[in-house]
């Protein structure tokens, strides 16, 4: 194991945090921990890809990275009648 792999898998068992404040936590809490949950993904893609040399893991971590700021946009929408 590299330590491209060893850092991934530290950060991976750093995103179960983040989840458990998604289920606990009040409103804004949960939308701070899911942003924290899909930045902390995109880096675990980005580590996973140099650590097994595979270009196509960095190309899912760029449309990851695209499509968690969406996905913010449209939750915020959703959510700004409660805020």
């Amino acid at each position: 194991m590299n330590p491209w792999l060893l850092t991934a898998a530290v950060l991976l068992l750093a995103i179960l945090p983040c989840g458990w404040v998604c289920l606990r936590g009040r409103l804004m809490e949960r939308f701070a921990a899911l942003q924290m949950a899909q930045l902390l993904s995109v880096i675990v893609l980005i580590l996973l890809a140099e650590g097994y040399g595979r270009e196509n893991y960095f190309d899912l971590a760029i449309i990851l990275a695209i499509l968690s700021f969406a996905s913010a946009l449209v939750y915020i929408r959703f959510l700004e009648r409660w805020l």
